[in-house]
C-alpha cells in the first residue's frame, strides 16, 4: 500500500498504526473479492460440466439422460398446469445405406444437419434429444395432439425439402419418419415413449417420410 499527502510531512506513529490498520482492510477486500471471483468460475465451470453431461457431443442436442430428465420435469409442470405435452420418436429413412454408401463420416454430417434442420424448424421451447443411432425424440410441451401433428408435419418438410451435401460432388433429398403421441393423464414417459415408437413403426411400414400419430391408449 502506497499513501501520499499533498503536504510533505514526516508520519507519526499513530499515523503508521491507522494506515497499518487501513492496509489490512484493504487486503482483507482484495482477498474477499478475489475468493468471490473464483466461487463464482468454480460454480460456471461446474455448471458447464453438467449440461455437458446431458448433451450428445456429435449433434450438440440434449443425449437420452438430458432428455429424460427435461420432459419429467416438463411433464410435473405441465400436470399442475393441466396443459398438454407431445412427444415424437423421429428417424431417418435409410439411413444404414447413407452409412454404407458414403462411410460413417458423412453419416455423422448428415445427423448434424437434420438437427439443425429440426431445430430451426420448432419452437424456442420445445426440445429435441438423441434418443441412439439415427433415433430422436422431440418434446412439443403446451401442445395438444393435433398441433403436435401439424409441427411434426412442418419437421418433416424442412428435414426433406433441400438435398444434402454427402460429398463435394453428390447431394440427395434424405427424408425423416415420426410417430407423434399425447401425454395421457398420469401416463408415465415410458408409455408415450412406447406408443410413440410404434406409430413410428406404422409410418415407416406405410412407406416412409410421413407422420403417424398414436391413439390414447394404443396405437
Amino acid at each position: 500500500l502506497c499513501v501520499m499527502d499533498h503536504i510533505p510531512r514526516r508520519f507519526d506513529r499513530r499515523d503508521l498504526e491507522s494506515l497499518a490498520d487501513f492496509a489490512s482492510i484493504v487486503a482483507d477486500e482484495i482477498t474477499i473479492k478475489s475468493t468471490a471471483e473464483a466461487h463464482r468460475e468454480l460454480i460456471s465451470q461446474v455448471e458447464k460440466l453438467r449440461i455437458r453431461a446431458f448433451v450428445d457431443p456429435l449433434t450438440g442436442v440434449w443425449n437420452r439422460g438430458g432428455l429424460f430428465d427435461l420432459v419429467n420435469r416438463e411433464l410435473e409442470r405441465a400436470r399442475r398446469s393441466g396443459q398438454s405435452v407431445c412427444i415424437c420418436m423421429l428417424d431417418l429413412d435409410r439411413f444404414k445405406r447413407i452409412n454404407d454408401t458414403y462411410g460413417h463420416l458423412a453419416g455423422d454430417e448428415v445427423l448434424k444437419e437434420m438437427c439443425l434442420r429440426v431445430t430451426g424448424a420448432v419452437r424456442p421451447y420445445d426440445a429435441l434429444g438423441r434418443y441412439g443411432g439415427e433415433e430422436f425424440v422431440l418434446v412439443f410441451p403446451e401442445t395438444n395432439l393435433e398441433q403436435a401433428v401439424a409441427q411434426a408435419e412442418r419437421v418433416r418438410e424442412s428435414v426433406g425439402g433441400r438435398p444434402f451435401q454427402l460429398t463435394e460432388d453428390t447431394e440427395e433429398t434424405i427424408t425423416i419418419s415420426i410417430g407423434v403421441a399425447e401425454f395421457q393423464a398420469e401416463e408415465k414417459l415410458e408409455g408415450a415413449l412406447d406408443r410413440a415408437d410404434r406409430a413410428l413403426y406404422r409410418a415407416k411400414n406405410e412407406g416412409r417420410n410421413r407422420v403417424v400419430a398414436a391413439s390414447g391408449g394404443a396405437v
